[in-house]
């Protein structure tokens, strides 16, 4: 398996077959109107060593203008040709139509890979973007914790933990083989732990399904949300470690080749879908259920009402209309009350609709633009600019 990092923290440019140019005031414009990710460059010297470094090289390029080396030449809007030298050696910057017509302006773009790693370019881009992505997964493993039982508690909260440790540390360490090493370990430990749990609480999300109930009474409905909600719980949760522990593993394995991470997307889009379809598949078999005792509860209301009026109207010598109403009208109080029962077991259960999965396919992805599909890199004296990201 290849591993990128060693690449990288060589200075081995073969990852990254790009030049970066110091990037011309009047090119940065342009750079809204194509698929352009910015970095600032002061980011870059809060982001650990090895990018605290880049940063430095980044700016002393864009501050060494206006010596000998490569410019774009811009007329300013002035049309014409640059004046030539009258020993044919080349060009002098004064614009010629007729006369002259103005002075060109001179833009260095000369300072390229000679003076930092582009594939380091790519590595830094990609770190500060998951870094923007760092809250929304704190707060889908808040929402993991927030319903952990006591025995379970220990373990998961500890592998929560040390995912996020390993997120919020990777740009301070990842030029670090055996600091590295250590954590590729642990994560590993951590995804296939993930994997058994996702395999067992399929397994008995199933098995709860797939119980058959001669009445479905509503105990009954209450009594299999309850254990569904508790197994989806477990299930989300091992679906949403699995995939933060793939992602991590891509990020400490270096392996950033366009054909592995495509396997790492695939895998994890699978995990997506079988719980997607598991999903859909309880929520409909939980509906029908409330449904069908719904029903029953309602057989169940009319033969008390038609008891009720008949005793009531055998008792008073003249059919009292108020009294008969009065007890439809608590029937009927207590049937809606049941409905919103029931309503309340099935919205609960649809908190388990969504995963944090979508996130880390979207990490590994973007891993593999940085990588693999970038046309060109371009920075000044404030940011560094991925060109044409596919």
């Amino acid at each position: 398996m290849d591993n990128n990092l060693q690449n990288i923290r060589d200075g081995n440019n073969a990852l990254v077959k790009q030049e970066a140019f110091l990037l011309p005031d009047s090119a940065k414009e342009f750079l809204s109107k194509g698929s352009t990710v910015k970095l600032p460059i002061a980011k870059l010297a809060t982001m650990g060593s090895a990018f605290s470094s880049l940063a430095g090289q980044l700016r002393s390029v864009a501050g060494t203008a206006g010596g000998e080396g490569y410019y774009y030449v811009s007329f300013n809007g002035v049309a014409g040709t640059l004046a030539k030298a009258n020993d044919g050696s080349g060009y002098l910057g004064t614009v010629l139509n007729n006369g002259i017509a103005g002075q060109s302006r001179l833009t260095p773009v000369g300072k390229t890979m000679a003076s930092f790693n582009p594939a380091t370019v790519c590595m830094a881009v990609a770190v500060y973007s998951i870094d923007q992505k760092l809250d929304s997964i704190e707060k889908m493993q808040a929402e993991i914790l927030s319903f952990l039982e006591q025995d379970k508690e220990a373990q998961i909260r500890t592998d929560i933990k040390n995912l996020m440790d390993i997120t919020s540390n990777y740009k301070f360490n990842w030029d670090n083989e055996k600091y590295v090493s250590a954590k590729l370990n642990l994560v590993q430990d951590i995804k296939r732990e993930a994997r058994k749990n996702v395999d067992f609480y399929e397994g008995q999300i199933n098995k709860i399904s797939e119980k058959k109930d001669l009445v479905h009474l509503s105990k009954n409905v209450k009594s299999r949300s309850d254990t569904l909600n508790h197994a989806f719980n477990y299930y989300r949760m091992s679906v949403q470690i699995y995939s933060f522990a793939s992602f991590l593993e891509v990020m400490l394995i270096g392996n950033f080749n366009a054909e592995f991470l495509q396997n790492v997307s695939t895998d994890l889009e699978e995990q997506s879908y079988q719980y997607r379809i598991l999903y859909t598949k309880c929520y409909e078999q939980l509906s029908d259920y409330a449904k069908s005792a719904m029903e029953n509860h309602v057989v169940k209301g009319i033969g008390k009402i038609s008891k009720a009026a008949g005793s009531t109207i055998a008792k008073i010598p003249v059919i009292s209309n108020g009294q008969v109403d009065e007890t439809l009208i608590e029937a009927g109080m207590n049937l809606q009350e049941y409905s919103g029962n029931q309503e309340s077991t099935l919205s609960k259960f649809t908190e388990n609709k969504d995963t944090a999965i979508p996130t880390f396919i979207e990490n590994v992805k973007m891993v593999g633009t940085y990588f693999n599909q970038v046309e060109g890199m371009a920075f000044d004296d404030e940011n560094v600019y991925i060109l044409n990201v596919a």
